[in-house]
């Protein structure tokens, strides 16, 4: 199993398994939310499985990220944190987790055989979700203008 589907399987767990006594830290430890930052911003910065995620979502991630981590270092010795720091940790991941779970399905990749325009030779043509998303909106836009009266189409002649 690859490293990431591992730390997202364990997040999942983890946030799961809240026990009723909150005073302990139960979501994650301080080291696999290490584990956790240390991949999600790695993912980020590689602009792979997050192509697509907006400006204000990627700072949203990181501001939420640096609020964990200041809440995390809040634990005692014993690894204790208050129950409204705990509540905090796990508002502030479901946080990212959806906004992250957003970008993953809007920078999913899809690649389909199109034949080129005026031809019968294939050609194989990958776009994100978000990619043909806006080029389906484009378009409908261009054909509502062309259907507005008094426009003409130009030919490119």
């Amino acid at each position: 199993m690859p490293k990431r589907t591992a730390i997202a399987l364990l997040l999942l767990v983890a946030i799961s398994a809240v026990q009723a006594d909150e005073s302990k830290v139960t979501t994650l430890s301080k080291r696999e939310f290490a584990e956790y930052e240390t991949q999600v911003n790695r993912d980020l910065k590689e602009n792979e499985r997050y192509s697509e995620i907006t400006a204000a979502d990627l700072q949203t991630v990181k501001r939420k990220l640096a609020t964990i981590d200041e809440l995390y270092r809040k634990t005692d010795s014993a690894g204790h944190l208050a129950a409204n720091d705990v509540n905090a940790i796990e508002s502030n991941l479901g946080d990212v987790d959806r906004i992250l779970h957003s970008a993953a399905i809007a920078s999913h990749e899809v690649c389909v055989h199109e034949a080129l325009t005026g031809t019968h030779i294939a050609d194989t043509i990958c776009r994100t979700q978000a990619q043909m998303q806006r080029d389906e909106e484009d378009a409908d836009a261009a054909l509502s203008y062309m259907q507005r009266p008094n426009v003409q189409a130009t030919s490119g002649h």
